[in-house]
């Protein structure tokens, strides 16, 4: 749709509609620390923020090329962050993360990896829209990043660095394409879903906390000169 209409739900009636793209909304996210900033993504790949209070509720044309359609978009726990995942066909899977404070600095972009063969011509449903998860470094899941798993376009899902794009894992288990990924917040849990009809739950592995007689036994207690 070229609008995006805002619903009460207390009453049902729609509240407001914002004129967003011409080539129709793919994306929608809601800043987590201001409740009227809204960020709007589309298929030709532009990204626009929105303050709902004002009249014109544009805030920012965040810049980007129009070489793929927004497939996700949400905002990292901070609020300054927005991430948006390009998909298209032919022409790759990629991250773009923008400093909501300095959008006119341009994005980081990073390539997200695929589990397809090399040269393997993207298809129809790989290039619909997705949902991506993040967590924070504050979770503990790794040290001193922030991490964002997004569905690879096989049965895969893939965990990167949102800092520098760095792979932290590939997460396959799924018969089918993974479509979705959910992270709940203080329990380092990851879910994920796809055209298979499956939810995964995926945890870090656990750290073993052994006793003193545990860790001896296992202790290799072997001599040099024992056969």
């Amino acid at each position: 749709s070229e609008h995006v209409r805002l619903c009460d739900l207390a009453s049902g009636a729609f509240a407001q509609s914002l004129p967003v793209h011409g080539q129709g909304t793919s994306a929608v996210a809601w800043s987590p620390t201001e409740p009227y900033v809204l960020a709007t993504g589309a298929n030709n790949g532009s990204v626009k923020l929105w303050d709902i209070r004002r009249t014109d509720s544009q805030r920012q044309h965040l810049p980007a090329p129009s070489d793929s359609k927004v497939g996700d978009l949400f905002f990292a726990r901070d609020g300054i962050h927005l991430v948006s995942i390009g998909l298209g066909v032919g022409v790759g899977r990629r991250l773009r993360k923008w400093s909501v404070l300095g959008p006119s600095q341009g994005a980081l972009v990073f390539d997200l990896p695929a589990s397809a063969p090399a040269g393997a011509v993207a298809s129809a449903a790989s290039a619909r829209s997705l949902q991506a998860a993040c967590t924070s470094a504050s979770d503990g899941l790794t040290a001193g990043c922030e991490a964002v798993f997004v569905p690879n376009g096989d049965t895969a899902v893939a965990a990167m660095d949102v800092g520098d794009g760095t792979q932290l894992a590939l997460l396959d288990g799924h018969l089918s394409q993974a479509t979705c990924a959910a992270w709940r917040p203080g329990h380092l849990e990851l879910f994920t879903g796809g055209a298979d009809g499956n939810i995964l739950v995926w945890c870090p592995p656990a750290r073993e906390t052994l006793s003193e007689a545990q860790a001896q036994a296992r202790t290799d207690t072997w001599s040099d000169d024992e056969g």
